[in-house]
């Protein structure tokens, strides 16, 4: 019997890889400007710490965790998002609520859901938390550095949706508004709207039924509640974004998929896949630290589908085959001493950082040419018993299709001279 990946769990090979290590090799890059430093929480997490922190009438909790008891008996979870680990390490670690602490994360989220075009089972985000300050300047800021971020990949079609939540102080009096609008519309509501009305209706404006989508658009909307500090709060947030020359929209519908937001929400959207258009998103957290056990501090986050991203990277590029990356030198060896020496001068050149490739089994030269070929080497070095003797040999050069004639003990020297 033949062996697969589970269903919504992919490998990520070559030549795909390449493009996951350009996006890991900019965000090291990108977000240590803003003095965030890199965090790893374990995959797996205790349920609670996403039972009292996503809530528990959000498709997450209700439909998509991976949960399961160990053999202690304790109920824990696969990590379905990033924020409340991090979270659970801050209050874990850092003693000090005045201390203004900024994280970013890389890593496998898992949520079972039907697999589908840029969302699977297992996924991967990258994601970033500051716990420690409440300005809304620093709500501006963060979504700006998604937008270096995206500019610095080269992906242009991202667009900012951004709105705000509200707060305690102001959220009340919109949901009581909202859910009336809901409870006089209920019989145009899909099933999982209805029963999660009187919980949490805000999850109507996240839902993608189109007969949902189309009736909360008609809806009262939250910018027409918001109490004095939460306007203020918004202003401050859109004139920020535009000193920095942040390009948004805002949008009323703008809720993301879990309860701990607050105030400014926003995602990022391209129109690159289709309908699967959102790539990152995020807000302001400020209540979650205390809801999961911690003091009361101010944070605010995002996080970023990578599975996406990178579809959206390739469109973007036209890469709809796959496209060799050729790097590295081939020998292509006749005869024993001709393998011996070349082994000899690949370790040299492999010391110099250089990936090379050989024929171990003594195939025919026209056999390794191939090899070559697939392994995508940028140049071939024939060694046989003439070669040998003089010291010398071709080096051919597999995307001119040119060759040059080096002295053998000049190999590194000549790698090196060739232009890049």
């Amino acid at each position: 019997m033949s062996q697969h990946a589970l269903r919504g769990m992919n490998d990520i090979r070559p030549p795909d890889i390449s493009i996951w290590h350009e996006v890991e090799k900019c965000a090291h890059e990108i977000f240590p400007r803003y003095l965030y430093q890199e965090i790893r929480t374990p995959i797996l997490e205790d349920m609670s710490v996403f039972t009292r922190s996503i809530g528990d009438t959000t498709n997450i909790v209700e439909k998509e965790m991976y949960v399961f008891q160990d053999r202690g008996g304790k109920w824990v979870a696969l990590r379905p998002e990033g924020t409340a680990p991090v979270v659970r390490a801050y209050i874990e670690h850092h003693g000090n609520p005045d201390e203004v602490v900024r994280y970013y994360y890389m890593g496998a989220m898992y949520r079972y859901e039907r697999p589908q075009q840029g969302r699977f089972r297992e996924f991967h985000q990258l994601g970033a938390e500051v716990l420690g300050i409440s300005s809304p300047k620093l709500d501006a800021e963060v979504i700006h550095m998604v937008d270096v971020f995206f500019k610095h990949l080269g992906i242009k079609n991202a667009v900012l949706e951004i709105n705000s939540l509200g707060c305690p102080i102001c959220r009340p009096k919109f949901l009581r508004a909202f859910f009336d609008f809901l409870h006089k519309n209920e019989d145009k509501l899909c099933s999982d709207c209805k029963r999660r009305m009187e919980k949490n209706p805000l999850r109507a404006l996240d839902c993608k039924n189109p007969g949902c989508d189309a009736l909360t658009r008609e809806g009262p909307s939250i910018h027409d509640f918001l109490c004095e500090d939460c306007e203020k709060d918004f202003d401050t947030v859109l004139e920020t974004l535009g000193l920095l020359k942040t390009e948004y929209k805002v949008n009323p519908k703008i809720v993301r998929g879990l309860d701990y937001y607050i105030k400014t929400t926003f995602e990022f959207t391209s129109n690159a896949l289709g309908s699967q258009n959102a790539i990152a998103g995020g807000g302001r957290y400020d209540g979650l630290v205390r809801l999961m056990g911690g003091p009361n501090v101010p944070a605010v986050g995002f996080a970023i589908g990578l599975e996406r991203l990178v579809d959206i990277i390739k469109a973007e590029r036209n890469l709809t085959a796959p496209v060799l990356n050729r790097k590295g030198l081939f020998f292509a060896t006749l005869g024993e001493k001709a393998l011996q020496k070349a082994l000899v001068l690949a370790q040299q050149l492999r010391n110099a950082n250089i990936p090379v490739g050989l024929d171990y089994e003594g195939k025919s030269l026209k056999s390794q040419m191939r090899k070559a070929d697939k392994m995508g080497a940028e140049f071939v070095m024939v060694i046989g018993d003439s070669e040998l003797e003089k010291n010398e040999a071709q080096l051919r050069n597999m995307s001119s299709s040119t060759e040059t004639t080096i002295s053998l003990d000049q190999i590194l020297q000549a790698l090196q001279s060739i232009p890049a």
